[in-house]
């Protein structure tokens, strides 16, 4: 066997031996047959051609001062390669001076890239600039510490090396046309379309492609959530076109052919309100709003839900949603453990209605329609400034109204701290009350002086805090807070339900993971043993005597109950609960 010795970065003799390993210097796994080895230290090993290195070299990234081969713990303050930007190896070229590092397979590169031709990033030729410097890059306007640098000298033109790489053409969930990247932009003050503050016209941003004049900050275009990495540059438009998209045929004036269902539906201008019928899309009373009926079933649609598109992009998700308006809710049944109803990935409640789904593998993405309606810029009447869907949030915020934590969320230009969630933003503003003549409308709370207890809830008969939202009727002097009006379960229709289950003797845990829609992960739910399935349905609790809950023997006061053969229940919790203690059942957590 040969041995050699590797000075200064290794003190002990490094043995040839056959075989494949991972190298200690450059980080790569050696594809040669033979590697060197250290029977010392046991865990390092070299390729064949790490160990010949010259103890110093001169190179042209970086020509004014010579770079000294070294290892990692002389290294001080940069860990990462000036060249490729990656972690450093063990072994390393090193300038202590300039306190820059430059992997040995960077630094040992054949063809040095020192010129750009011109091309699509731009007309003149590209010169590297070997110095790291501050500056304000022209293509994404970011300020900071760069290398490398590339310059044109006749545009006065400075960018750094990874902007190089940009699209030229994208499609991005927030627009309806493509857009274009652009070095600079016209003359005229434009606001972002995803963060929506202003964008420089002195540096590069992306354009629209039609004639709308659409800007959008180069970095915020890239951003993984609302772009899907596609580059369309010479791909023909219209394969990103939306097909069959129209959610109805017209019969004649006052009649439609909607494809969720098997009769014509007419239309009815609602002059009186109707306080028991529900839509089928959204799950809300129809209350005020005109809508089309079925003749043949009591099959409704609000006008607005009868004319939600088929497919449809929402900002907050880089794929097309498809609207489904069947019955079985289970999208991916092989994953799924309900039926009957699903949950929003966006306000995280619980419904029945139509909802939109992404079809795309393993993006299991369900959205009620209520979210998908709400616009990307939203004038909500309890907050005096404009709300903006928030396309870059990573964590979670708290609701201005109900204070609870929300990783999707509308936001304020105006006040920074002010955040409100999409359950909040999709409370209807008029509510009809059976026990009131008046429909109640959304009071978004009084100012801070206001006196506390001065409204009592007429169906808890508890104080309402008058600072929080609620309903009244300022004619009739009626207040009631909002899951007292509209429930606890307010998008569940009656109906038959579906949930898998198993004993707890077996030892499983269903646990549901649904990151929100504008994190780059994947929805899923984790893989159990299922063992048998319970059937339950859904009843309109609106009857004059109150079902009984067989499990905590209270009456039961939402507007829907469940039941199970001849067992009522009043919620979920007793519904879960009662399964398991006396049947051993474990069910999914519900929200």
């Amino acid at each position: 066997m040969d041995s050699v010795k590797l000075q200064p970065t290794h003190k002990h003799p490094l043995t040839l031996v056959a075989g494949q390993s991972e190298c200690k210097a450059c980080n790569f796994h050696t594809k040669a047959d033979h590697y060197y080895h250290c029977f010392t230290c046991k865990d390092v090993s070299y390729h064949k051609e790490c160990i010949t290195y010259s103890s110093e070299i001169t190179h042209p990234y970086h020509p004014i001062h010579p770079l000294q081969i070294c290892t990692r713990k002389f290294a001080e303050t940069t860990e990462n390669c000036f060249w490729c930007n990656r972690y450093m190896g063990y072994v390393f070229y090193r300038c202590s001076i300039c306190n820059l590092n430059i992997h040995l397979f960077c630094a040992s590169q054949p063809q040095l890239v020192l010129t750009l031709d011109p091309g699509k990033n731009h007309h003149h030729p590209l010169t590297i600039f070997p110095r790291m410097m501050h500056f304000t890059c022209n293509i994404c306007a970011r300020f900071g510490h760069w290398f490398p640098i590339y310059a044109c000298v006749q545009c006065d033109l400075m960018v750094h090396r990874d902007c190089l790489g940009l699209p030229r053409v994208i499609r991005i969930s927030c627009h309806e046309h493509r857009i274009s990247r652009k070095l600079y932009l016209p003359p005229g003050r434009r606001l972002c379309g995803v963060c929506h503050l202003e964008v420089d016209p002195r540096y590069g941003a992306f354009l629209c492609t039609k004639s709308c004049d659409y800007a959008v900050h180069t970095l915020c275009a890239t951003l993984e959530n609302v772009w899907d990495g596609s580059e369309l540059e010479d791909v023909p438009e219209d394969e990103d076109e939306l097909q069959d998209v129209e959610p109805y045929e017209v019969i004649d004036d006052n009649l439609i052919k909607h494809f969720s269902h098997k009769h014509n539906l007419r239309f009815v201008l609602n002059l009186d309100g109707d306080k028991t019928s529900r839509c089928q899309a959204c799950n809300l009373l129809i209350q005020l709003e005109n809508f089309y009926t079925c003749d043949h079933c009591d099959f409704i649609l609000h006008q607005e839900c009868a004319n939600f598109r088929k497919r449809r992009w929402h900002p907050l998700h880089r794929h097309p949603l498809t609207l489904k308006a069947d019955d079985n809710m289970t999208l991916h049944s092989s994953h799924s453990a309900r039926s009957g109803f699903y949950l929003c990935s966006m306000c995280t409640r619980f419904s029945s209605g139509f909802r939109y789904v992404c079809e795309k593998e393993n993006c299991h993405l369900e959205v009620d329609v209520r979210c998908v309606a709400i616009p990307e810029k939203l004038n909500h009447k309890c907050h005096p400034h404009p709300l903006f869907v928030c396309l870059m949030n990573t964590r979670s915020l708290t609701c201005g109204s109900c204070r609870k934590e929300s990783n999707i969320v509308l936001y304020c230009l105006q006040c920074p701290n002010y955040f409100m969630c999409f359950e909040c933003a999709t409370l209807p503003d008029k509510v009809v009350y059976k026990h009131d003549e008046h429909p109640l409308i959304l009071c978004c709370g009084e100012e801070e002086d206001a006196k506390e207890g001065h409204y009592w809830c007429e169906t808890c008969e508890t104080k309402l805090d008058p600072k929080q939202w609620f309903y009244n009727c300022n004619d009739c002097g009626v207040t009631l807070h909002i899951p007292c009006l509209l429930g606890t379960y307010p998008y569940f229709k009656p109906g038959p339900i579906m949930i898998k289950a198993a004993r707890l003797n077996e030892e499983v845990e269903m646990i549901w993971h649904h990151p929100p829609p504008n994190v780059r992960a994947e929805c899923y739910i984790e893989e159990i043993p299922i063992r048998f399935e319970e059937d339950f349905d859904i009843i309109a609790n609106n009857s004059l005597t109150r079902h009984l809950c067989c499990h905590c023997d209270r009456r039961c006061q939402d507007s829907v109950a469940f039941k199970q053969e001849q067992d009522f229940y009043c919620s979920f919790d007793c519904l879960c609960n009662r399964k398991l203690y006396n049947d051993s059942v474990i069910f999914p957590k519900l929200k």
